[in-house]
């Protein structure tokens, strides 16, 4: 499989795993967040993911490329 076939599994993976842990988190915590905390958890958790997926991509095309160096933040 090709690397961005790959990374389009994955990225639908992580969206997938982000809708159902959030959706989980929101009915646990609703009853006591305003929509301001609600809507401030929601990109909390946008951000977190698509740091998480960009990391595991750029290392997966590393590895594919052949690349060995460091990976700076």
């Amino acid at each position: 499989m090709d690397t961005i076939a790959t990374c389009a599994i994955k990225a639908a993976n992580h969206v997938c795993v982000k809708r159902t842990q959030l959706a989980r988190t929101m009915r646990q915590l609703s009853p006591s967040l305003s929509e301001r905390e609600m809507a401030a958890v929601q990109e909390l958790t946008n951000r977190l993911m698509n740091k998480l997926l960009h990391y595991s991509n750029a290392t997966f095309k590393r590895c594919r490329c052949g690349w060995s160096g460091a990976y700076l933040c």
